[in-house]
């Protein structure tokens, strides 16, 4: 067997133990929020860490949950106002 088949494999086992939430849940784990925001989990758990990405912990595990209004929020709260230079007309 392949090495790369072997590792396929592995995912799809590693993937298939790992709860996802429903689609309609407005809760998002770190990984899903990453996604949702088009950035990586670490910049996602820093942004919470600091403050400006309102989030839950819970449980023993303390999973990071957060959601998508938040998400929506802090994007919007990071929103700067971009002038657009004016185009000249020629001809």
């Amino acid at each position: 067997m392949r090495a790369a088949t072997k590792k396929r494999r592995r995912r799809a086992h590693k993937a298939a133990l790992v709860p996802r939430l429903p689609i309609d849940s407005p809760w998002l784990t770190a990984k899903d929020a990453a996604a949702y925001l088009r950035r990586g989990q670490r910049f996602v758990r820093s942004e919470i860490a600091a403050g400006r990405l309102r989030a839950a912990i819970v449980g023993e595990r303390r999973e990071i949950l957060t959601r998508r209004e938040w998400c929506d929020a802090w994007v919007e709260s990071r929103v700067m106002a971009m002038p657009f230079p004016a185009r000249s007309r020629v001809g």
